[in-house]
């Protein structure tokens, strides 16, 4: 089966911001404001806030404060991957842009953002520079590497930024915190895997594009802050959403050969954290992995059908996008799995 490209001449693209908002009244007014401050033409892009069933007033003290934006209210908590889908469904962009509540956009990020679609041919997904702190000397993200693992592998995480320009780069996957994809190619891919939740979500959108024959890039010139503030980060929600959709895009996005090996890779780690727990004696983790394993088996059907959706589209093999340098090398995923063990949060 053909895929219809996404559209190449976006002289003037219509661009569709969507933001996910929970919970998050102490940041978002910051967010917004750096939406409405781009340099770029006000007619061409739009702002729509999807609210995942708040209780603090923030999407009250939304269509308070900012009567431009579109304000989605949900009657549950959908979490990023589901919240981002519906959003999409609100939005008449040719372009959408998926951002977090707890980010401030840089006022070119737009701006540097758009003209890549019409400069590289092939592009699917594109993402920012990250910082960590509001001095934006610290990086959180530069693109990242899918491991074999199933998650992902920041670029630059906790280093100091580099002065000098950096080009637009390939990489394996970009942070859903704030990354840009043609509308049409998310229709394609049939949007976030509303499973998911939070968390490895943007990796699976990324891989998948990846299999399909799109490229993935980073744009350094655009900059963002990420504070981290979201509700929804707790300790025991990452744990939990993390451990089972690593697995799940294994399961989904590896040929069969990759696949064994992964399995062996992630069996290893779970036991290894398993030791880990009892050592820390944190029984609340062990039956948090256990209740992540068991989501996965019982949810094993609907997987395995994503996977021959996956698959039998797939252009590209996982041979090849190693070449590309999509993935961490395997020796560097092995280091990255000892490293996670040390820390009680992963």
């Amino acid at each position: 089966m053909s895929i219809k490209q996404p559209r190449r001449s976006l002289r003037s693209p219509l661009v569709s911001f969507i933001v996910l908002n929970y919970n998050g009244e102490n940041v978002i007014t910051g967010c917004i404001e750096s939406l409405i401050h781009q340099d770029f033409p006000t007619n061409q892009y739009e702002i729509i806030v999807v609210d995942n069933a708040s209780s603090d007033g923030s999407a009250a003290l939304i269509e308070s404060q900012f009567h431009s934006v579109k304000v989605v209210r949900s009657s549950y908590n959908h979490g990023y991957a589901g919240g981002a889908n519906l959003g999409a469904s609100y939005s008449t962009g040719d372009v959408l842009a998926f951002v977090n509540n707890d980010t401030r956009l840089s006022s070119n990020w737009l701006a540097t953002m758009a003209p890549l679609l019409n400069e590289a041919e092939g592009l699917a997904v594109i993402g920012s520079k990250i910082f960590l702190d509001t001095s934006m000397t610290t990086l959180n993200h530069v693109g990242g590497l899918i491991s074999y693992i199933g998650g992902g592998f920041d670029i630059g995480f906790g280093q100091p930024d580099r002065t000098v320009a950096s080009p637009v780069s390939i990489v394996g996957y970009v942070s859903g915190a704030a990354l840009m994809i043609p509308r049409e190619l998310f229709r394609r891919l049939g949007g976030f895997d509303a499973s998911y939740f939070l968390y490895c979500e943007d990796v699976d959108l990324c891989w998948r594009a990846w299999l399909l024959g799109y490229k993935v890039v980073v744009q350094p010139a655009a900059t963002l802050i990420h504070q981290y503030q979201s509700a929804e980060s707790g300790y025991w929600v990452r744990f939990f959403h993390w451990h089972k959709n690593t697995l799940s895009n294994i399961l989904k996005n590896l040929e069969p050969s990759s696949l064994v090996m992964a399995l062996i890779l992630h069996g290893s780690l779970q036991m290894a954290r398993l030791v880990s727990a009892i050592r820390w004696r944190s029984p609340w983790r062990i039956i948090l992995l256990m209740k992540a394993n068991f989501w996965v088996l019982r949810n094993l059907p609907s997987i395995m059908s994503k996977r021959a959706a996956v698959q039998a589209s797939r252009t590209l093999s996982d041979k090849a996008l190693l070449e590309k340098g999509v993935f961490l090398p395997l020796r560097t995923t092995l280091l990255m799995g000892r490293r996670m063990l040390s820390f009680r949060e992963t």
